[in-house]
Formats: C-alpha cells, sequence, structure tokens
C-alpha cells in the first residue's frame, strides 16, 4: 500500500522548508508528498522543485484560490489509481495538470 501525504498551501512559501525538512527526517514514512497548491502567488512552486531531489514530491497546482475543501476534494481525484498514469485530469471540463518531479 502506498502512503502519500497532502500539504494544502495558499501563499505559505515561507513554511514549505521546514515541512518538507520534517517529512524527510521522517525517513521513508510516506512514499509521496503532494502539494496542493490553491492558486499562490509566492514562490512555493520553486521551493517545492528544489526538494525534488530529496523526497518524492508531486505539485498539484489550481490556477485561483477555490478554498481549501475544494482543492482537497480535486486532491483524491487526483492520488486515485485510474489517473496514476494521466498528465491532467478531466473533473467535469476542468482540467487539473499534473507536476511531478523525480
Amino acid at each position: 500500500m502506498k502512503t502519500s501525504l497532502v500539504i494544502p498551501v495558499f501563499n505559505a512559501s515561507q513554511y514549505i522548508d521546514r515541512a518538507l525538512l520534517s517529512v524527510r527526517e521522517q525517513n521513508g514514512c510516506v512514499d509521496e508528498v503532494i502539494i496542493v497548491d490553491d492558486g499562490s502567488t509566492d514562490d512555493i512552486e520553486d521551493r517545492v522543485h528544489r526538494w525534488a531531489s530529496e523526497i518524492p514530491i508531486k505539485l498539484l497546482k489550481n490556477r485561483k484560490n477555490i478554498g481549501v475543501a475544494k482543492s482537497l476534494r480535486r486532491c483524491l481525484l487526483y492520488t486515485s489509481d485510474a489517473a496514476d498514469d494521466m498528465q491532467c485530469v478531466d473533473l467535469g471540463g476542468r482540467r487539473i495538470i499534473k507536476k511531478k518531479w523525480s
């Protein structure tokens, strides 16, 4: 079974390094980290990208802020087995573009 850690963020670049450091120090407790960016305007994407060589990270980025509940609901579809091999997921006319660093 695969264990994913989901971290929802909105303009939280000043906190993401500390959170990802904590994940890395737990030595294999999670198989992947999924960052759900709810339309941030800060440098969160660049900071997440810097961690990609140290821990398996996927970034789910909303084009605009839709709130944490809707973002997490979209993340559930994103993490489903049916969506694993897709580059994007269609949610009734709304596309989720996946970014993955390995």
